[in-house]
Order: C-alpha cells, then sequence, then structure tokens
C-alpha cells in the first residue's frame, strides 16, 4: 500500500503536460509554464548554468523540456540524431528566456515548437 502511495504521489508530482490521440487528432496540452512565469523564474535562479537550479519552476519546466526533447529524438526523429546536439542547456534556456520575455502571455509549448522551427525541425 505505501508503495501504492508514493507511486501516485510522484505521478501527481509529474509536470502538467499530456498528449492524447483520438479519431486521428493529437489533443495537446502546454508545457509546465507559461511563458511569463519561465521569465519570472528564470530571473529568479542564480547559476543559469542550465544543471543545477535554485527555482523550482524552472528545475520543473527543464524537466519538462528533457522529456519533451528525448521524446522528440524518439518518434520524430526515429532516434537518429539528437535536435540538441551541439547545444548546451544554457544557451537553450537563454532562447526561451529571450522568446518568452518578448511575448509574456504565450506558453512554453508555443515556444519549443518556435525553438525546432528555429532549429530548422520543423
Amino acid at each position: 500500500m505505501k508503495k501504492t502511495a508514493t507511486v501516485i504521489l510522484l505521478l501527481c508530482l509529474m509536470p502538467t503536460t499530456a498528449m492524447a490521440h483520438k479519431d486521428n487528432k493529437a489533443y495537446i496540452l502546454g508545457g509546465y509554464l507559461s511563458c511569463g512565469q519561465y521569465v519570472i523564474a528564470y530571473e529568479k535562479d542564480t547559476y543559469k548554468d542550465g544543471e543545477r537550479f535554485t527555482s523550482d519552476e524552472l528545475w520543473r519546466e527543464v524537466t519538462w523540456l528533457k522529456g519533451f526533447f528525448s521524446a522528440y529524438n524518439l518518434k520524430a526523429n526515429n532516434n537518429k540524431k539528437n535536435v540538441l546536439q551541439g547545444r548546451d542547456w544554457a544557451s537553450v534556456l537563454l532562447w526561451y528566456y529571450n522568446f518568452c520575455n518578448a511575448d509574456p502571455l504565450n506558453n512554453t509549448f508555443k515556444a519549443t515548437m518556435e525553438f525546432l522551427r528555429a532549429l530548422g525541425e520543423r
């Protein structure tokens, strides 16, 4: 019982992103943070090296991004290449900051789609 409760608790703590298919249509819920929330979290973080975070919100967003890019590499690229090859997380997070700072009412899923376009992936 304790193990089941732990699993349920961990699932509840997962970032709120989902993608479902029904009748050949994809339904996507956005990234963990809105762009405005991302900007605030990025500005609160003191390390900004892409690995150590003082902001829980930024850590959760990076966790969501790593999961998204891992799934993207597996599915869209058939695991042939890493779309982030040669790019460090600090630079990726700065790109998101600049995108979100310019349009704080957007969301981080839209930022991710624009990031892939900027890399020539979509």
